[in-house]
Parts: structure tokens; C-alpha cells; sequence
């Protein structure tokens, strides 16, 4: 059953205005400008970037005292910029062109000489000579604040803009409420294109708000706003105002254009994605399901669609701990998308999920191949210093840590840790994410006191940018925990964990493979501090979740085992414990160790422990 059709939903009932003269809302011409101004800001940032990168470079390699190691990299780091500053400047000059083309057309439409004056002044770049009429304007077109709201928006006052749109009365004609519809979606249009999603909120709840006014609750005609406003709040991470507008722009669309019509479709994709980032995977699943039947019979099984929708689906079931039947879903898409697509986006989410999900299987040795794919794709499709290219580098580097190739993984996200601080910041979700993965493996060095400052530095960052329930600020969370207890702060390692249990468990539950982590953290720090009937507690709890989620033979259940024998071993119940020891040890002597390396760790560990408690 599909998310929009749950039990108790009611979809908006229209409440349309007869004879109302609107039918639509027609693009407004000043969009295009307002979108190219943008373009324009954006490559004229990018080439005075790199004309400063330039010259501080050059300036870094007259200096005598530089060592020749230095002079290379300072070479390396000059021939890069020096390769790609003809590009940004070709790229300005054709924005500069694009925009300068649509000015013209402005221009030619301009209803009145001084604000075709005003929009020359914009092609000139003269914007202060341009502010120079806006009292003018006001004093010639007292009666037709559209006139002015156009002028402020193309020049860059876009509040005022909103202003005057806003002080519309009732006495202002259908055409000129249109304008200011139009003017002001464009606008919000305008700073969703300049991922500036929280300045466009305001414009497009406006529109939406004089939409609803002129044309009614629940019409067609408010689809593109309701649709518009939604992905601005989405993307502007108020997820509460966001989701019932995409909910209702969904509804609208299946209602007025079909189940089956694109659009609808596009929409639900749309909406299962944004519950998918919201962790709302049980809504968000049943979408998925209904969206590849209807697009599969609609565009077909090998569409780029189709295939999109087939990779997020299993994205879903591996979200959700279900590996065994992602597998197929993602071996599925992983062959679809190589065949009939080549080299692309959509192929590339294939291979990195399958990458991911054999990593986090009992083989993680086969999944080097498509973690290796996955980059190369990536650094082919995306660029070598693109976020998800990145990403799926520093994931490199934890495979190989899992697989006990740390001097292979250091260097990996060493890499992509100081890309990512030089192209983004050290505030950016990607080189925190990258700092979290390097501190991880770091911790297993031979310098580990020296990781509390920067791991802390990490957790502040983490929480300030990403917020508490972030992934990559658990992971800071954890680390700190460690640091914790290697130097026996038990009190601060216990109030973290209890903080990031709590976390856990209202994100995912408290049978959660990341719950039960926490959960086995806290039972160690209690049988540190002398609270044994608390650890042993939690310790049976995490044992008995996973034999009845994943099987008394699988290696995460076999693990627990040991560990809660290991725990009545030392905590004087000598004979439990080398029950459950030995249980473990034969328990793990049917896994193939072809199949899963882990068998030989697990008999191991368990031959270990019977050998410090005999």
C-alpha cells in the first residue's frame, strides 16, 4: 500500500473559485535572468579562486628556504590550478553570454523606458548606477508596485522585491496578483537552482499562500508550488513542513493526472527519497515497491528510472538490516545498469551498494573488487575531489582496515581527509566525515594519545554542523568513548555511551545491529566499574537479539557468545563460561573459510578463552 494511501489520510478537498481568470501560472520571463545572474556570481568566484590560489602559489615558491620536496608539491598543487583556470574563464564568459542574451529580451519587452534603462544597467554591471532610480521608479509607478518588485529582484533586492508583492491589495487586478505569483515563484525557483534552499523558503511559502488564495486549496494549478516548497523545506532540512507538502503535492498529482503519469511518478520517487533521508524507511519502502511496478510498466525494466528506482529500493532493505534480500535487488540493478548503461550515475550507485553490502557481509574480501570499481567509476562520472567520490574513498579505506590492511587504508583516507579539508572547509559533512573515518583507524596506531584533542575537536564540529543523530557524529561519539576508557575515566565514558545508546534507539530501536554496539559498550564499562549483574544483563540481551534475528550460527551471534562467556568466566561462574566457550568454538567449525574468514578469528578467540579459564 502506498505511503499517500494509508489508512486515515484524507487528501485535501479543492476549493476552487468559479470564474477565477487564472487557469495557470505561467513561468515569469525575469526566471532565466535570475538563474544566469547566479551562474554568473558563482564562475566569477571560481576565477578569482584560482587567480588567488594562483598567484599565493607562485609567491610559495620564490621563497629560498623551501626544500625540493616542497618546490614539487608546490608545482603539483600550480600545474593543477593553472589547467583549470582557462576552463572557469571560458565557463564565465559563456554565463556572461547566456545572461546577457536574456537581459537583451528583458529589454526589448520593457513596458517602460526607465526600466529598460534599470535592466541596461544590470547588462552593464553598473548596479549601483541602477539603484540610483529606484526613487524614480517609486515616484513614476506609485499604482504598479510590480514594475519596481521586477527592477529590485533583477538587481539582486529580492526582500524588497518580496515586499512589494506582498502589499498587493484586494483592489489589485487578476493580472497583476499573476505577476506577483509568477515573480515570486521565479524567485524561489531561482535560490532552489543556488542551492540557497533557506532564503527560498519565504518566497515560495508566499506563492504558495497566494496561490491557495487565487486558485484554491488542493488544485492543479498549485502543483508546482506545492512541489517547489516542498523540496525547498526538504532540502533546507525542516523536515516537518517539508513532508506534508510533498504528501499533498503527491496526492494533487495522482489525483488530477493519474497514477501512472509521469509526473506522479516523479513526484513519488521524489517523496520516497525524502523519507529514505529522514530515516522513515517503513514509509518509505511500500512507495518504492508500488513506484517499480508502475515504472516498470511504463518505461520498462532497463529505463535509467527504472533502474534509479531499483537501486534505491535495495538501498531501503540494506538501510534496514535486510542484506539477504537486498542482495538480490542489488545484483539485480548492478547487472541492468552495466549492460544498458555504461558508465553512468545510476551504474555507479549499483556498484557502490553492492560494494557495501558484501563488505558487510560474512565476505568482505569480495567486495574489494566493486569498492575499487565504484571509485574508478566515480572518479570518471563525478571527478576526482566531487563529495561522493570522496566518500566511497574513505569507504575504501575502512574495508581494507576490516580486512586487516591498514597500511593500505591509512594513506587512502590520509588522501581524502585533506582533499576534502582543502576544497570544502573543515566544517564540511564530507571532511567530517572523512576526519571520523581517518580518527577511526588512527585509533589502532602507535600515537593513540595524542587523537583525544583531535577526536573531540571532531565531536564539537560533528554536533554543531550535523547534529546529534548524524552518523558521523556517533562515530565521534565512539571514538571518544574509547578514549575514555583507555584512560579509565569510566564516568565520562559512561555518561557518552548512555547518550549515544538513547540516540540509537529512538533511531533504529534497541535490537539494531548500532544499538546492540552500544549496548556491549555500556555491559564492558559496567564490568569494569564493578556492576556485574547490570553487564551481564545487557550482555544476554545483545546475545539473545542477534541468535533470533540473524541465527544461532551467525558470526555476529557467535561473537556475542563468546563475549558473554568470556564475561562468566571472569566474573567467577567459571563452569557457565566454559560452557558458553566452548559452545562458541564448535558453533563456528561449520563456516567454510573461503566462504567466511571470520571462522578462523571466532575458533580462535573462543580456543583462547579456553585457555585462560580451563
Amino acid at each position: 500500500m502506498a505511503f499517500g494511501n494509508r489508512t486515515g489520510f484524507i487528501a485535501p478537498k479543492a476549493q476552487e473559485k468559479k470564474d477565477h481568470p487564472i487557469a495557470s501560472i505561467p513561468k515569469h520571463p525575469f526566471e532565466d535572468a535570475l538563474i544566469l545572474l547566479k551562474e554568473v556570481e558563482d564562475f566569477a568566484g571560481y576565477v578569482a579562486d584560482d587567480r588567488y590560489r594562483r598567484r599565493e602559489l607562485k609567491e610559495k615558491r620564490a621563497n629560498p628556504d623551501n626544500t625540493p620536496d616542497r618546490n614539487k608539491k608546490i608545482d603539483c598543487k600550480l600545474e593543477e590550478v593553472e589547467a583549470e583556470l582557462p576552463r572557469v574563464e571560458e565557463e564565465l564568459k559563456l554565463a556572461q553570454k547566456d545572461l546577457s542574451s536574456a537581459l537583451s529580451t528583458l529589454l526589448a519587452e520593457a513596458p517602460d523606458p526607465l526600466q529598460a534603462r534599470a535592466i541596461e544597467f544590470v547588462i552593464e554591471g553598473r548596479s549601483e548606477e541602477a539603484e540610483k532610480i529606484y526613487q524614480e521608479l517609486d515616484a513614476r509607478f506609485p499604482a504598479q508596485p510590480l514594475r519596481l518588485a521586477e527592477v529590485y529582484a533583477l538587481v539582486g533586492k529580492w526582500n524588497e522585491a518580496h515586499d512589494l508583492i506582498r502589499s498587493l491589495g484586494p483592489s489589485a487586478t487578476a493580472e497583476e496578483q499573476l505577476g506577483g505569483l509568477c515573480l515570486l515563484t521565479g524567485m524561489a525557483r531561482a535560490l532552489y537552482h543556488r542551492d540557497a534552499n533557506t532564503e527560498g523558503v519565504p518566497f515560495a511559502e508566499s506563492a504558495l499562500a497566494m496561490a491557495r488564495d487565487l486558485l484554491g486549496r488542493g488544485t492543479q494549478e498549485t502543483l508546482p508550488i506545492l512541489r517547489l516548497a516542498g523540496k525547498l523545506h526538504a532540502e533546507a532540512e525542516q523536515n516537518e513542513l517539508a513532508q506534508p507538502l510533498l504528501v499533498e503535492a503527491f496526492e494533487i498529482s495522482r489525483r488530477f493526472l493519474g497514477e501512472n503519469n509521469q509526473e506522479t511518478l516523479d513526484l513519488q520517487a521524489t517523496l520516497s527519497k525524502f523519507l529514505f533521508d529522514c530515516d522513515e524507511l517503513a514509509k518509505a519502502e511500500p512507495l518504492l515497491i508500488d513506484l517499480l511496478m508502475r515504472r516498470r510498466e511504463t518505461l520498462g525494466k532497463s529505463h535509467e528510472k527504472t533502474l534509479d528506482t531499483l537501486n534505491e529500493f535495495g538501498w531501503v532493505l540494506f538501510a534496514q538490516g535486510r542484506a539477504d534480500e537486498a542482495k538480490p535487488v542489488i545484483e539485480e540493478a548492478y547487472g541492468l545498469t552495466r549492460e544498458t548503461l555504461g558508465d553512468h550515475s545510476v551504474t555507479l550507485d549499483s556498484v557502490h551498494l553492492l560494494g557495501l553490502l558484501l563488505a558487510d557481509s560474512a565476505n568482505p574480501a569480495g567486495a574489494e573488487q566493486f569498492a575499487l570499481e565504484a571509485l574508478a567509476l566515480s572518479r570518471k562520472v563525478k571527478g576526482e575531489k566531487d563529495k561522493d567520490t570522496l566518500q566511497i574513498q574513505a569507504n575504501l579505506a575502512t574495508l581494507y582496515d576490516r580486512l586487516g590492511r591498514r597500511a593500505e587504508a591509512t594513506p587512502i583516507i590520509a588522501e581524502a581527509f585533506q582533499i576534502c579539508r582543502a576544497e570544502y572547509g573543515g566544517e564540511d559533512p564530507q571532511t567530517l566525515s572523512c576526519m571520523q573515518h581517518f580518527a577511526s583507524l588512527a585509533c589502532g596506531g602507535k600515537h593513540f594519545e595524542k587523537l583525544e584533542a583531535f577526536c573531540q575537536l571532531g565531536l564539537e564540529r560533528s554536533r554543531g554542523v550535523l547534529g546529534d543523530r548524524d552518523t558521523t557524529t556517533l562515530g565521534f561519539m565512539g571514538l571518544m568513548i574509547l578514549m575514555h576508557v583507555r584512560s579509565k575515566q569510566w564516568d565520562l565514558a559512561e555518561q557518552l555511551i548512555l547518550e549515544q545508546l538513547q540516540i540509537r534507539t529512538e533511531m533504529h530501536g534497541r535490537r539494531h545491529p548500532q544499538t546492540r554496539d552500544s549496548l556491549s559498550g555500556l555491559a564492558s564499562i559496567y564490568e569494569a566499574t564493578g556492576r556485574l549483574v547490570e553487564a551481564e544483563k545487557l550482555l544476554v540481551e545483545c546475545q539473545e537479539a542477534s541468535r533470533q534475528d540473524l541465527g544461532e550460527r551467525h558470526p555476529e551471534a557467535l561473537s556475542n557468545l563468546y563475549i558473554l562467556g568470556s564475561f562468566h568466566a571472569r566474573s567467577g561462574d567459571r563452569e557457565k563460561g566454559i560452557r558458553l566457550l566452548l559452545q562458541a568454538e564448535v558453533e563456528s567449525r561449520h563456516l567454510d573459510d573461503e566462504v567466511d574468514p571470520r571462522r578462523g578469528i571466532l575458533e580462535r578467540i573462543a580456543g583462547l578463552g579456553l585457555t585462560y579459564f580451563p
